[in-house]
């Protein structure tokens, strides 16, 4: 394999350039920062977040009754909107940090936002452990929609009463296996990020879950794959092979590694052979693919680059490069930009429609499996291949 950060030879007639290879973390996300990882089973430990809110005597007294009231009146709120006759989907929201943390005018904007305001969806639950955000995020939605919320601090309370249709999992990583797997056994749809779980183990029964319950919905929270410069360079790449063979993939998703993983397996249609660390980078790391295309996490925009050129999707145009590098292509698609209400507005409708999802929770697995890859191999400082991840899994 050539070393495609200085490439001078074969199909390019100058070099790629350096490249700034980034230490590798691989739940490294807005709302988890995670530090260290247990070697005993690649998972990774979550240390207690430093944006807690500060609490008062008085206010976690006010605050801690206001809550035990609500859970206390919770089923009855939704058994009433259960028989109010309406044909909205009944969405219960679990885990609210993002949510609470943004500024009130921002939120219209977020994925929260769109669901409130959507015509189809009832927001008819939250649910936080931390009583301060739950209690937040219900005066917020019920101001929003003009409707009252219930709200609890056990997601275990929330799916026993059986009136949500669908759940969105917003809680952090150290706690989405669990809230995902009670969701699936209670029947429940699910909308989920990335990543989906903490290590191999933990995915495989959520797939065995999944394949158990067909007929729930359950849709991975990717966003790029519900964009149409995603999906059109994907498009390009694979099926046109515009660039021909591929021979590397730069990502810049550094705040979700699984995110990255993502866009590599989908552009390829594969997934890596093995991780390998990068000799004299402590923590970063090199996934390769059966293609032949070696995945780097860079601090640059992404592109794909191939022996006849690269491409480089980007908001509102794809960069198309020639292997001689002489000129460029743009195309232009106009009105289209990343919207995080987009995804979980496909999820909804996969619900009244009864489609399939666009990511899938085997998306999800494998982006998942690919950052616990490189992870493994960035702690190891050592080559680690799929296979042993799949004998970890079976073990």
């Amino acid at each position: 394999m050539p070393d495609l950060c200085n490439q001078s030879g074969g199909s390019f007639s100058r070099p790629l350039g350096p490249v700034k290879t980034i230490p590798f973390d691989p739940f490294y996300s807005s709302d988890t920062i995670c530090r260290s990882m247990r070697k005993s089973d690649t998972i990774l430990t979550i240390p207690a977040p430093d944006d807690s809110p500060r609490w008062s005597r008085r206010g976690f007294l006010l605050t801690g009754a206001s809550l035990a009231g609500a859970a206390i009146a919770a089923p009855g709120l939704l058994e009433a909107a259960r028989n109010s006759g309406t044909e909205r989907i009944r969405v219960a929201w679990i885990g609210s940090r993002a949510s609470v943390r943004a500024p009130a005018p921002l939120l219209r904007e977020t994925a929260l936002g769109g669901a409130v305001s959507n015509s189809k969806v009832e927001i008819a639950a939250v649910c936080d452990a931390d009583a301060l955000r739950s209690a937040d995020l219900q005066k917020r939605v019920e101001l929003w929609s003009g409707r009252k919320v219930a709200a609890f601090a056990d997601h275990r309370r929330l799916l026993a009463s059986k009136s949500v249709d669908a759940v969105v999992c917003a809680v952090p990583v150290d706690r989405r296996f669990e809230v995902s797997r009670d969701c699936i056994n209670a029947g429940t749809h699910l909308y989920v990020t990335l990543p989906l779980a903490r290590n191999a183990r933990e995915l495989k029964e959520l797939v065995t879950l999944q394949e158990k319950h067909p007929r729930l919905k359950i849709q991975l929270d990717l966003e790029l794959r519900s964009n149409r410069e995603y999906e059109k360079a994907a498009r390009l790449v694979r099926e046109d092979r515009i660039v021909g063979d591929l021979l590397a993939c730069e990502c810049q998703r550094r705040d979700n590694i699984s995110m990255c993983c993502d866009i590599a397996n989908w552009f390829t249609g594969e997934r890596p052979e093995r991780a390998r660390p990068v000799p004299g980078s402590p923590g970063a790391v090199i996934l390769e693919y059966p293609c032949g295309m070696e995945l780097r996490f860079a601090d640059a925009p992404t592109r794909f680059v191939g022996s006849a050129g690269e491409i480089t999707p980007a908001t509102g145009n794809i960069v198309y490069r020639s292997a001689s590098f002489k000129s460029a292509r743009v195309e232009k698609l106009e009105g289209e930009t990343l919207d995080p209400r987009r995804p979980l507005q496909s999820f909804f409708d996969t619900i009244i429609d009864d489609l399939s999802p666009f990511a899938t929770i085997y998306h999800g697995r494998d982006a998942t499996l690919t950052a616990l890859l490189a992870g493994e191999a960035a702690r190891e400082g050592r080559e680690v291949t799929w296979k042993e991840l799949e004998e970890k899994r079976d073990s």
